[in-house]
């Protein structure tokens, strides 16, 4: 704040106003937010992420430039909001009468301020560098070029993000400014000879073409400028909040109390069979039985849980990690064990993300940290578009809720010590360029993250996954621990690093368990299906006769449990149909698709996990929904073959724990799967170099490393090419232009676009849970009363779609989008959550999409409403609660 003073200490100059309450001087504001700043600095620890940052960035440069560095980037916080001296702003937006109007030839708007703050940065940064006596002309013109960047930021936080318009225009725009401007460097105090800065903003060309070149370094400076833009957007809110809310955060979701860590560390250790495991884990000695049966297991189980601990105890201060195991070998379990020893180790930890690719799994996860681990619902959220709105309070005796506007300022800002989030969310925090995204970034830093099923991800963003892992492992103090019972390590790709860091395998005996007839003889894959396509008739024959055959000679209770999984819908449609015509040998046929909507998905998964349903014959049809993301035990399989990995992880589901005998797998080929997976290298490098034989033995041996070998060669094959586009030609040259829209466009997780359909039926508020006798709730008592008090009424336990979309419809046709209202944004994420029971997604230009638009509903409000959900024009309904979208129904509609 030494750089300013003048109107700093004028209080006549306005930040904020707000109704009911005294104006904030600019004064005032400022110091808030550099308060705050600081304040997210210390507790999460990121000084040494800055000096790191700054230390590539400087290279050989003096301590002298890294200095300046240093304070280049606390300056942005003390000048993101001076530009507010602008008349036009204190006139139009804070109603100060003090001021009149001032004609601008160079501010748009003409009450703007982040321009103008920017450029005040710009003079007192470079006039500073300037008489800096002790550095040499090379190290000024450089710290030159990187104060135009930090000014970048200024610009830019009350925008949507750090899209940069292009660096030729960006530096353009501070031509010409001086005239207009130079008044307001003597309201700040400035004393200094202007004629110097003049001349700067005059030799724009000149920087230019100075600027490319500093950065040989452009991962630092990337990742330098987005934290800094972090700190500041953030400390800005948090700021604004207290002054309008007159309520300060009172905590900023880390672990500080060091007593807490131990206290979590140790319910782990005495978590179930976890207490066996320390307990006798000096003088271990490994097994590795062979034999199959729920002791020995247990016992792999326990082996693996203890290389797990002597590998981390071995390699404490690295920071990459895989855990490759088996299915059924309890990963989410080896995954607490390496966090908690990496906690017990390094008190600098303060942050645990888990990361995953399903909804599912994160709600699966969320409850298994929350018992194995002893968190409370202020130290742990789960954080996906679906999740509900998380209280930290619980009801009080009163029957009163917790403040939703700190709930709400929580989960913007994840104010979490432990997070589980979607792989979405996660990914867009380390290289997305939105600014509610980027709220988040600083959060990395000193934290432990895991990244599950690493295999659901496109092969074409490995590469560019390693790279920035690697890069803020190192930077930003994060352990990173991939894990997949199919496990991709990516680390062997060649990725341009200055200093590769070196993956750990926290099972180095992963084979051995992987190959054990316990976990690998699990389940036999059939392949008499495998060389021939069928149909659906013939399919179904088979179905029932293979599951008779199962309930008769390998079921204990004469039942059986049997699964099939088909590539599309409409497929599994049909043969929902043929298996219906043909027999009654099945009490239940279940389907779960990506069109079922997810309370429907509930009852069945909590169903089949149910003990009491193990006495009936029950038959799933799914799609590819439940790969890896459902935690269920079938007894027999069906899978229309596609990708090796997917088949594996399909036969996950079934014998999952390794109790049953007679379990298999039979693939078969009916749809061709290139329609859905051409574009994957995996399927392209199967078909042209996996013989059918091969294809068989590698799903018989878990020999994925094969597979994974040929994709690596065909990435770094690419990305050795010049003139192609790849990592290099794409994904660096972005960071290096600081090309932040491009570098998040070049990493989506979810390529295809989707459209959100909307279902106006009715769902249960209730259903049964996995528990006999128990319900589980799927709206909470808070949702429900926000319902209520807008004057929606269950009718039989139920909730009416259409009651839920009237209430959307008011919220989106009275928003004023001008003005922020935190009431209506928080009543916005309670209602969207609500509407998520309603809604599934569909690929924007699929066929089903085409022929629902042709008369069964209309857009409306970033939703498709199927508001003729139920009608029937000969083939059924066109969507069904237990069945989902009817591909049937749609069959033979004209097209408009």
């Amino acid at each position: 704040m030494e750089l300013l003073s003048g109107c700093l200490n004028d209080n006549s100059y306005l930040a904020h106003i707000c109704a009911g309450k005294k104006s904030e001087s600019l004064k005032e504001h400022l110091e808030k937010v550099a308060e705050y700043a600081c304040l997210l600095v210390k507790k999460h620890r990121l000084d040494g992420v800055v000096d790191r940052l700054v230390e590539d960035m400087a290279g050989e440069y003096s301590q002298k430039s890294r200095n300046w560095l240093k304070r280049m980037f606390a300056a942005v916080i003390v000048f993101h909001d001076t530009g507010k001296v602008n008349e036009n702003f204190q006139r139009l937006r804070m109603m100060n009468r003090i001021f009149a109007v001032r004609k601008t030839e160079v501010l748009e708007p003409s009450y703007g301020h982040s321009f103008l703050g920017s450029w005040l940065f710009l003079a007192f940064i470079l006039d500073g560098v300037w008489d800096d006596s002790q550095m040499t002309d090379e190290e000024k013109k450089c710290l030159f070029v990187y104060a135009f960047f930090f000014s970048y930021v200024i610009r830019q936080h009350h925008s949507a993000g750090l899209h940069c318009a292009g660096e030729e225009y960006f530096l353009n725009s501070f031509a010409g400014c001086y005239e207009e401007f130079r008044d307001y460097l003597t309201v700040w105090g400035y004393k200094a000879d202007g004629q110097r800065i003049e001349s700067v903003f005059k030799c724009i060309v000149g920087i230019q073409q100075e600027t490319q070149k500093y950065r040989s370094s452009s991962f630092s400076l990337f990742s330098l400028l987005k934290l800094n833009s972090s700190l500041l957007t953030a400390a800005d809110y948090l700021a604004t909040h207290e002054y309008m809310n007159a309520s300060a955060i009172d905590s900023l979701g880390i672990f500080e109390d060091r007593s807490r860590v131990e206290e979590m560390i140790g319910h782990l250790k005495n978590y179930k069979h976890n207490q066996e495991i320390y307990k006798n884990l000096n003088g271990f000695t490994f097994k590795y039985p062979v034999e199959k049966s729920g002791d020995h297991l247990n016992c792999l189980r326990t082996e693996m849980a203890v290389e797990v601990i002597q590998t981390i105890r071995a390699h404490p201060d690295d920071r990459l990690f895989y855990i490759e195991a088996p299915t059924g070998g309890g990963k989410t379990n080896l995954s607490m064990i390496a966090v908690t020893e990496l906690m017990e180790k390094h008190s600098d930890i303060q942050k645990i993300f888990y990361v995953f690719p399903f909804t599912t799994l994160i709600t699966q996860t969320y409850q298994t940290l929350q018992k194995a681990l002893g968190l409370t619902s202020s130290e742990l959220a789960e954080l996906h578009s679906k999740a509900a709105f998380n209280v930290k309070k619980e009801e009080n005796e009163d029957g009163i809720y917790g403040d939703k506007t700190q709930d709400y300022i929580d989960r913007l800002f994840a104010l979490y010590p432990v997070c589980v989030l979607s792989h979405v969310k996660f990914f867009d925090m380390l290289k997305g360029n939105r600014k509610e995204m980027n709220y988040l970034f600083h959060r990395l830093a000193n934290s432990v993250v895991v990244i599950d099923e690493l295999q659901t991800y496109n092969p074409l963003l490995w590469d560019k996954m390693y790279y920035l892992i690697e890069q803020y492992a190192r930077f930003f103090n994060v352990r990173f621990i991939l894990m997949s019972a199919t496990l991709p390590k990516i680390g062997k790709l060649n990725v341009p690093l200055t200093q590769k860091t070196e993956f750990v395998d926290l099972l180095p005996r992963a084979r051995e368990y992987i190959v054990n007839p316990n976990f690998a003889g699990r389940v036999k894959f059939r392949f008499d299906l495998f060389q021939e396509k069928t149909d659906c008739v013939c399919l179904a024959e088979i179905v029932l006769e293979k599951s008779k055959e199962y309930a008769l000679k390998n079921s204990l209770d004469g039942t059986v449990h049997t699964i099939i999984e088909f590539i599309y819908k409409k497929t599994a449609s049909e043969f929902y149909r043929q298996i219906g015509d043909m027999a009654s040998f099945f009490d239940e046929v279940l389907v779960l698709s990506g069109t079922v909507l997810e309370p429907r998905r509930r009852e069945v998964i909590n169903y089949l996990k149910n003990p009491a349903n193990r006495k009936r014959n029950v038959l799933l049809i799914t799609t590819q929904v439940v790969e890896a993301g459902v935690d269920i035990d079938m007894d027999l399989g069906f899978k229309n073959s596609s990708l090796l990995d997917s088949d594996e992880q399909l036969a996950g589901r079934v014998n999952r724990n390794a109790r049953k005998s007679g379990c298999e797998v039979y693939l078969f080929r009916l749809d061709e799967a290139k329609v859905l997976y051409g574009k994957d290298e995996r399927y392209k490098l199967v078909q042209k170099y996996i013989t059918p034989e091969e294809y068989e033995r590698m799903l018989i041996d878990k020999n994925f490393a094969r597979l994974y070998e040929l994709v690596f060669e065909k990435i770094d094959a690419t990305n050795r090419e010049t003139l192609v586009q790849n990592f290099h030609s794409e994904f660096l040259k972005s960071i290096e232009r600081l090309d932040f829209a491009d570098i998040d466009k070049g990493f989506q997780i979810i390529e295809q676009k989707n459209e959100t359909i909307f279902v106006p039926l009715k769902i249960p508020v209730e259903i049964a849970s996995k528990d006999k006798g128990i319900k589980e709730r799927l709206i909470s008592e808070m949702e429900l009363d926000f319902l209520n008090n807008l004057g929606v009424v269950l009718k039989d336990g139920k909730l009416d779609g259409r009651d839920v979309w009237e209430i959307y419809e008011q919220f989106v046709s009275h928003s004023d989008q001008k003005s922020f209202n935190l009431d209506r944004k928080i009543h916005f994420k309670v209602l969207q959550r609500i509407m998520s029971w309603f809604t599934f997604s569909l690929i924007y230009q699929s066929k089903d999409l085409s022929e629902l638009k042709c008369g069964f509903g209309e857009d409306r409000y970033g939703y498709f409403y199927l508001s003729h959900w139920d009608e029937d024009r000969g083939n059924g309904v066109v969507y069904d609660y237990n069945m989902g979208l009817n591909t049937n129904a749609l069959k033979d509609i004209p097209f408009i």
